[in-house]
């Protein structure tokens, strides 16, 4: 199951770079080497970030890919939401049935 349905809200701080095992929202740009216009964009887990690419995977279907650094327009790490909401407190349930 994706982790993020189509228009389902989140939340970036572009002040704050991406790690490695983050959530990050990419832009692209065109394949046609004009890099004036954002095209599409992607919401992946950042596995690996180099000069020349980007690593990402997705979950459904499981695959890892590159994007090269030339397409990237930006990259935006994704607040998770109890980071986003400040809740730092796990709970656990134990239903008795």
């Amino acid at each position: 199951e994706p982790r993020y349905r189509p228009g389902d809200p989140v939340f970036v701080d572009p002040q704050r770079p991406p790690s490695i095992g983050d959530d990050v929202i990419v832009q692209l740009f065109s394949n046609d080497g004009d890099n004036s216009e954002v095209v599409s964009g992607l919401i992946k887990t950042l596995i690996r970030r180099t000069g020349s690419y980007l690593e990402l995977e997705q979950y459904q279907p499981h695959i890892t890919f590159r994007v090269p650094m030339d397409r990237v327009a930006q990259i935006h790490r994704v607040i998770p939401w109890r980071e986003a909401f400040g809740m730092s407190v796990t709970l656990k349930v134990q239903i008795n049935v």
